[in-house]
């Protein structure tokens, strides 16, 4: 049984996702704005949120933004504008997935299952006998405290950015198909046709390059990816 959280300022929405939710064997709560759900999680950590963007006073993106400075739990993001910038403002802001309404749940109740499988995938090294420490330039990753860090200096990732980056750690240079990170750090192969792949990608360069990192993960066109030093750095 995981602990949801939802936000959805829509009483008959959200009162209908808390029975399907506890249906499913959830414990689930609903919040009406982003303020109560944030001090809610500050205290009672929950193990998913499904968020509305549409909220008053804090809306979805500005509370995904809050939670994502200390938490990293899976959130679903739900919006009424079938916009592409909605979208992206919300990966690009930590979300793990979205949904447009109106929406089918037996879709809904799938995503869910498959981020509550993924961050409790095991977090035990990538290959036979790795250090637990793994590094490539100024990048590192420590499996025992699920952290990367840039020069010395924490990044905060996802769990899904994480597995990325530990991944990457176990094989620079070597050229990666999307359809095999799919495997790796998704377990499925449907992360491809959802672009979750590209878009974990993209969000995981950015933080490292943001935080100085010498290192990154180049994209291999029509092909997939790789992890290489920067330009100009031996």
């Amino acid at each position: 049984m995981a602990s949801l959280y939802v936000g959805e300022d829509d009483r008959a929405l959200s009162d209908a996702l808390v029975v399907l939710f506890r249906s499913e064997g959830h414990d689930a709560s609903a919040f009406p704005e982003g303020a109560s759900l944030l001090r809610a999680h500050a205290k009672h950590p929950c193990d998913l949120i499904v968020l509305d963007i549409m909220m008053p006073v804090l809306d979805g993106l500005q509370t995904l933004k809050a939670v994502r400075q200390f938490s990293s739990v899976p959130i679903i993001l739900l919006t009424a504008r079938d916009s592409a910038n909605d979208q992206c403002a919300g990966l690009d802001l930590g979300a793990d997935d979205y949904m447009t309404k109106p929406f089918s749940t037996a879709v809904l109740l799938a995503k869910v299952r498959a981020l509550l499988r993924r961050s409790t995938i095991s977090w035990e090294p990538l290959a036979p006998n790795p250090p637990v420490e793994r590094s490539f330039g100024n990048v590192a990753y420590a499996a025992s405290r699920r952290e990367a860090t840039v020069g010395g200096a924490r990044v905060a990732l996802t769990p899904t950015e994480l597995r990325l980056l530990a991944f990457y750690l176990e094989r620079p240079g070597d050229a990666v198909s999307r359809k095999e990170l799919a495997l790796a750090v998704w377990n499925t192969a449907d992360a491809i046709e959802a672009r979750s792949v590209d878009e974990a990608n993209r969000r995981l360069r950015n933080k490292l390059l943001a935080a100085g990192a010498d290192c990154f993960n180049e994209t291999v066109w029509g092909y997939g990816y790789r992890f290489v030093r920067r330009e100009g750095i031996s």
